[in-house]
């Protein structure tokens, strides 16, 4: 199937009707319009059809996406993320799809747990002792819009596609306190937050690998915009300075050469959050100071009475083990469970002990350990009863957890619907939190 078709495939109500139902509606998140979910739905099959015919028709307009600003920690500029309307979340994940669909013999979107797990082998196995880890600088703010059209162009040529792409890119993002600025075009860069975020960052850098891969004997590794490159050490220095010429050259992008690093394997290799060594595979410092101030963050909440005893110890829960809801797992524990390095495990149940003694709070019965939850995820994940699988809970359970952990009463107890609409929309907002705790691992 061609470019076209699929165009016209993804944006068909029935599509339409299927992303919505499948991915935006409890995840979505109040954009600029203020419009949440159940207004939305009040005329669904009437916006699917709008966005429907928009879309298909070259006639789409965007409204400007709100601005959430993620603190990096101290002395750096925040991730400005941008959330678009419902209406334009929906059109964007339709592209998405599109795309996906449209160069799926062209992008690598492998799992991390896949890129994770082929890192250690290679590390491993040994035939490469040396290393280079590229940082690319504010790199969705950078991306050349003329460059990205281009390579985007080499499979899509229906001019309705390529409006809709460029209104994407383009529209602005602002706060949505205070009276809005005049309206203005962002004339580079990929907003970051959108469904489409990731899968344009994988067309815009597809062709890098191939750049290195035939100049050099190495093993190459991207996940978005991070890369490793194991490779002999006597070569790492010439493979570093080539890719900080061939981005800045061939991609329009510059490099932050003080993060930018080659070494050898031996001394641990940092990529993704992980450190891996021939010996083990460890993670980053921040990376458990991360969870760690995580889980102070809920002592402190409950010892302000800010929340509940209920809530806390949900939360901590949540925090310790992550979750599974709509068949993904979320959370610090799922996305570092493939480390080796234990102690850090104990250290981290020992911590949570410590915090219970230090504000003075009885520990609870049923509060899960890091430890127990690493070997149920490493070893039983699919049948385990110890890990919170919110997508096997019934709605007697949601209803439970909605009223005595939550305190929401104010709806129909008996429409078994609903039920499942607001746990899971409540549930969302927790996932939120626990991938808050991942970020910025790079």
């Amino acid at each position: 199937m061609n470019a076209a078709r699929y165009f016209l495939r993804y944006y068909s109500p029935s599509q339409l009707h299927k992303i919505y139902t499948d991915k935006i509606r409890f995840q979505a998140t109040v954009g600029m319009d203020r419009i949440v979910p159940r207004k939305f739905e009040t005329n669904l099959d009437g916006n699917i059809e709008l966005v429907s015919r928009k879309v298909l028709s070259g006639k789409y307009k965007f409204t400007r996406y709100r601005q959430v600003l993620i603190s990096k920690g101290r002395g750096k500029e925040p991730r400005v993320i941008s959330i678009p309307t419902i209406r334009d979340k929906l059109a964007l994940s339709a592209y998405h799809r599109f795309l996906q669909s449209t160069f799926a013999d062209v992008i690598d979107e492998s799992l991390l747990h896949t890129v994770v797990g082929n890192i250690t082998q290679a590390v491993l196995l040994g035939n490469y002792c040396g290393f280079v880890k590229i940082d690319i600088t504010k790199f969705y703010s950078s991306i050349n819009h003329e460059l990205l059209l281009k390579k985007v162009r080499r499979k899509v040529r229906k001019k309705e596609a390529i409006k809709f792409l460029m209104d994407a890119i383009t529209t602005d993002t602002i706060d949505s306190t205070g009276s809005a600025p005049d309206f203005k075009k962002n004339i580079r860069g990929v907003p970051e937050g959108l469904s489409i975020s990731n899968i344009l960052a994988n067309i815009y850098l597809s062709d890098f690998k191939n750049k290195v891969c035939d100049n050099y004997d190495v093993s190459f590794y991207r996940y978005v915009d991070d890369i490793l490159i194991l490779c002999n050490p006597s070569e790492a220095e010439s493979i570093k300075l080539f890719c900080i010429q061939t981005l800045k050259l061939d991609f329009d992008l510059e490099v932050n050469e003080t993060k930018t690093i080659s070494g050898e394997t031996e001394n641990g290799v940092p990529f993704l959050g992980y450190i891996f060594f021939r010996n083990r595979i460890s993670i980053r410092p921040s990376a458990e100071e991360k969870i760690e101030k995580s889980i102070e963050e809920l002592f402190r909440l409950r010892k302000k009475m800010k929340i509940s005893e209920q809530l806390f110890i949900w939360k901590l829960n949540l925090r310790i083990a992550g979750c599974i809801l709509d068949s993904k797992k979320y959370g610090w524990m799922f996305y570092y469970s493939q480390m080796t390095d234990l102690k850090i495990l104990f250290h981290l149940d020992w911590l949570v002990e410590h915090f219970f003694r230090r504000y003075g709070f009885e520990k609870p019965k049923g509060l899960k350990k890091f430890v127990r939850v690493y070997h149920e995820i490493t070893k039983n994940v699919s049948s385990s009863k110890y890990l919170i699988n919110a997508d096997k809970y019934s709605n007697e359970e949601k209803l439970k957890i909605l009223s005595n952990i939550y305190g929401q009463s104010n709806f129909n107890r008996e429409d078994q619907n609903l039920i499942a609409i607001l746990f899971n929309a409540t549930m969302f907002k927790e996932v939120q939190r626990l991938e808050y705790d991942i970020q910025n691992f790079s």
